[in-house]
C-alpha cells in the first residue's frame, strides 16, 4: 500500500493496528544517494563502530525519499505468514510550518537506478509526507517553550485553519458576553497550542 500526505491520517490507524498485531516487521528505504567519499571506503576490516559511522555519514548526506515497511503475521491455521507491505513517500520540506529550507542533493547513479525501476519522483515532491528529524524536533520544542515574544509567528496551515478560527470565535464570544463561567477549549497537540497562543497574542 502506497501512503502519501493526502492519505496518511486516514491510513495511519490501520498501520498502527497492523504493527501491534504482527509477528515481526522488516524495513527498507530509498535515498537520493548512497555513497559519500567517506562511505566508499567501507572495508571488510571495519569494526562495528567504523561501519556505523560510514553508513551514518551517507544517510545524513542524502534525502530519504521513501520508507518501506512490511509486516509479517504468523497464521497458525495455514502455517504461513500474512504479509502487509506499506510504502511511505517522504519529502523533507516542512518549511511552511517551521521556516526550514533543507538542501536537496542527488547522486546520479542512485537517481538513474530509481528511474530505471519507475520510481515516482513526482509523488515524492507533490505527495511526500513531511517530517522532522530528531534534532529538528528538539529545536522546535525548545523554541516553542521559549517566551512567545521571542518567536516569529508561524503561518496557520490550511488544514488547521478551521480549528483555529472556530476556537478564536468561541473565545471572542466568551469575552464579549462577560460571562462568569469558564471557557473550556478542546484538547490540542503542542503545534495547535502554538497556533492558538500566537492568535490570541495578536488580538
Amino acid at each position: 500500500m502506497e501512503i502519501t500526505k493526502s492519505s496518511f491520517k486516514r491510513v495511519f490507524p490501520l498501520v498502527e493496528e497492523v504493527i501491534r498485531r504482527c509477528t515481526f516487521i522488516s524495513i527498507d528505504g530509498e535515498y537520493s544517494g548512497l555513497y559519500t567519499n567517506k562511505s566508499k571506503s567501507i572495508a571488510m576490516a571495519d569494526d562495528m563502530q567504523q561501519r556505523y559511522e560510514k553508513i551514518r555519514d551517507s544517510s545524513q548526506a542524502f534525502s530519504f525519499l521513501q520508507f518501506g515497511m512490511t509486516a509479517f503475521t504468523w497464521d497458525p491455521s495455514t502455517s504461513s505468514f500474512d504479509v502487509k507491505p506499506f510504502s511511505f513517500y517522504l519529502f523533507s520540506d516542512p518549511s511552511k510550518l517551521l521556516g526550514l529550507d533543507r538542501r536537496f542533493s542527488f547522486q546520479a547513479s542512485s537517481a538513474s537506478f530509481l528511474a530505471d525501476f519507475h520510481f515516482n519522483f513526482n509523488k515524492v515532491f507533490h505527495e511526500g509526507i513531511q517530517f522532522l528529524n530528531r534534532s529538528e524536533e528538539n529545536n522546535f520544542r525548545q523554541r516553542s517553550a521559549e517566551p512567545t515574544s521571542q518567536n516569529p509567528n508561524v503561518l496557520v496551515p490550511p488544514e488547521h485553519a478551521e480549528f483555529v478560527n472556530s476556537n478564536m470565535s468561541n473565545i471572542e464570544s466568551w469575552i464579549t458576553s462577560e460571562s462568569s463561567m469558564s471557557l473550556e477549549l478542546p484538547k490540542m497537540n503542542s503545534f495547535r497550542r502554538l497556533l492558538m497562543y500566537q492568535q490570541i497574542r495578536t488580538k
